[in-house]
């Protein structure tokens, strides 16, 4: 005989990439970026060029840490500074930082002082529903 706690079914582990947000997440990365596991280095598509705007491009690169950081014994954190933006995805500090703030107010994505901005992982179906990346 088993003692499992029933409540144990309801819990949700909102910073955890699990079933079906896993599928979700890289649904929303592959049209646009590809992540080596081994540098955590984000390499955007031609196409991310064409059809995201800033603001996107950096929500794909803030999906794509979470990915990263969601791999089995990754040494990659989820949370980014606008710095590491910056220089992954070549655009200025004066188009990162107000671009992050939208997002925040916005509820797409977290900040969490002393650490940095993340995609909570309890957010990306919402991210996927409300077509917030051109995705067919």
């Amino acid at each position: 005989m088993t003692n499992t706690d029933p409540l144990e079914q309801i819990y949700v582990r909102t910073e955890q990439v699990e079933g079906e947000e896993r599928a979700i997440l890289a649904e929303l990365i592959l049209p646009f970026a590809g992540v080596n596991p081994e540098t955590g280095d984000v390499y955007f598509k031609s196409i991310a060029d064409e059809l995201l705007n800033a603001k996107q491009k950096i929500l794909v690169y803030l999906l794509c840490r979470l990915a990263l950081a969601s791999k089995p014994d990754t040494s990659f954190s989820k949370y980014v500074s606008p710095k590491e933006i910056e220089v992954a995805i070549r655009l200025p500090g004066g188009t990162v930082r107000p671009k992050l703030s939208q997002l925040v107010s916005e509820d797409k994505v977290v900040v969490k002082s002393g650490e940095g901005y993340v995609v909570p992982a309890s957010y990306l179906n919402q991210i996927r529903s409300k077509k917030l990346l051109p995705i067919e």
